[in-house]
C-alpha cells in the first residue's frame, strides 16, 4: 500500500512512500519517500473531525484537515524505517545508504 502513496516530491520526481510512522497522540504523521525525503503532517483537525462523527469528504483538496508541516532531506537514499522515540520526542530513520539519523 504504501507504494501507492506519492510523496511530496514525488509530485515532482515520481518518489514514493516507503516508510511511516506517528506521534504518541497521532497529531503528526511522518513519512520517508524513496529519494530520503521525510515530510511532517499535520492531522490533529482531521482526527478531531473523525472522533466527532462530522462527515469528511475524503477526496476534496480544499478541506485542509490534513497539513504538510515541513519536508526535507534527510538521506541520500531511500528510507526504509521511521520510529518517534514518545519519550525523547525524537524521530529516527534509517535508510539503504547505511545510515541512521
Amino acid at each position: 500500500m504504501l507504494n501507492e502513496i506519492v510523496s511530496p516530491m514525488g509530485l515532482l520526481t515520481g518518489s514514493v512512500v516507503t516508510a511511516m510512522c506517528t506521534d504518541q497522540f497521532g497529531d503528526h504523521i511522518y513519512t520517508g519517500d524513496s529519494l530520503g525525503y521525510i515530510t511532517m503532517y499535520f492531522l490533529r483537525d482531521f482526527c478531531e473531525k473523525i472522533k466527532t462523527n462530522k462527515k469528511v469528504n475524503y477526496l476534496s483538496t480544499d478541506s485542509n484537515l490534513i497539513t504538510m508541516n515541513v519536508c526535507w532531506k534527510a538521506h541520500l537514499n531511500k528510507i526504509v524505517k521511521l520510529d518517534f522515540i514518545h519519550l525523547n520526542k525524537l524521530l529516527m530513520s534509517a535508510s539503504v545508504d547505511e545510515s541512521v539519523r
